[in-house]
């Protein structure tokens, strides 16, 4: 597999860019369930159920319509089934609602900063409901 370039990932809503995005995050856990019983010497587990979070940050553009998207979803609370994760021009994550109709993902913080010597930028992050799954395709950039 050849070396991904980060500059070459992007976030998008839909197969749209989401413009001006500078990093991105996408980690998976798993619930520890402690099965340890009276009498036992060393403490023993079992995997529980999955689950993933997301975040991303960008400078933030009040004109690009993908940005207002994310922006009107975190005010309102509505979840967003179409949000992709791409490493490169060819591959990305997305919900996998062909599993689990349901899947989304819903953003639960976001925050806007600034200082007087930077630009504007913001952070998000969301929480999955439902299966992740990497998918291959063409963005176009």
């Amino acid at each position: 597999m050849a070396t991904k370039l980060g500059r070459n990932a992007r976030i998008a809503i839909g197969g749209t860019i989401v413009a001006r995005m500078t990093s991105m995050s996408v980690s998976y856990g798993r619930e520890v369930i402690d099965i340890t019983s009276f009498g036992d010497v060393l403490a023993k587990f079992k995997s529980g159920m999955g689950n993933w979070k997301g975040s991303f940050a960008g400078h933030l553009d009040v004109d690009d319509a993908n940005q207002q998207l994310l922006v009107q979803s975190a005010e309102e609370g509505t979840e967003i089934n179409n949000l992709e994760f791409w490493i490169d021009s060819t591959s990305y994550y997305t919900m996998d609602i062909a599993t689990d109709a349901e899947a989304a993902c819903f953003i639960d913080t976001y925050e806007w900063t600034t200082d007087n010597n930077s630009v504007v930028s913001f952070t998000m992050s969301v929480t999955g409901s439902g299966p992740l799954t990497l998918k291959y395709g063409s963005l176009g950039i």
